[in-house]
């Protein structure tokens, strides 16, 4: 059984490794010792670990990234190189398409898929505004509280600010994921709010959830 690993990448990048000691890996990643991809796009956080997982598994869950962030952005599995050849990219967007048939995962119109997805807003009204952006429908609840213009702010992360949520327990992903920020950002310490506001992925939620760890 291994662990298999999922890291956000500099420029809404991601890779998906496998290993049997995830943490030594990810450190090798960090150092700019691990896979090409990884060396060209710096790791800046950690977007999933699944444990006792199969060897077969890195595959399947690398084409499940690529279904949700597209082929041009996540790398891993078989296909670790930083630039695929042509037919196998070709192949790997027909393959990706057919597993994220439905709504667009960017917007959630249902009228195209999203690689064919050129909006600048979700159907909810949200400002989307990353090349990666994942679209996740409001609650019913939020849309019938807040107008669309206040949509955007619940979506930005400061809706901690308006919804009090119950503090979660640490999962161990989250603890492998403060592993990571720990390595990746472990100068930030000292550093000014609006430093790691800007710098930080997932500043908001991670303040808000873990605040003794900045």
């Amino acid at each position: 059984m291994v662990t298999i690993y999922c890291l956000e990448l500099e420029g809404g990048k991601y890779y998906v490794g496998m290993s049997r000691n995830a943490m030594n890996r990810v450190e090798a990643h960090i150092a700019g010792k691990g896979a090409a991809w990884t060396k060209k796009h710096r790791p800046v956080d950690y977007e999933r670990v699944e444990s006792g997982m199969k060897l077969s598994d890195e595959d399947r869950i690398t084409l499940e990234m690529m279904a949700k962030y597209g082929v041009a952005n996540v790398r891993g599995g078989k296909w670790c190189q930083a630039r695929l050849p042509e037919e196998t990219y070709r192949d790997l967007v027909k393959k990706t398409e057919k597993m994220s048939s439905g709504p667009c995962n960017r917007c959630g119109r249902d009228t195209h898929g999203r690689s064919k997805c050129y909006a600048k807003t979700t159907i909810d009204g949200v400002k989307i505004t990353t090349k990666s952006w994942v679209f996740r429908p409001l609650k019913a609840e939020e849309s019938a509280e807040f107008p669309r213009s206040r949509r955007r702010t619940i979506a930005s992360g400061v809706r901690r600010h308006i919804i009090k949520k119950p503090k979660a327990k640490l999962t161990n992903p989250e603890k492998f994921a403060l592993k990571v920020r720990r390595k990746v950002y472990g100068t930030a310490r000292g550093k000014s709010v609006k430093w790691m506001k800007a710098n930080l992925p997932y500043y908001e939620l991670l303040n808000d959830r873990y605040k003794r760890d900045f």
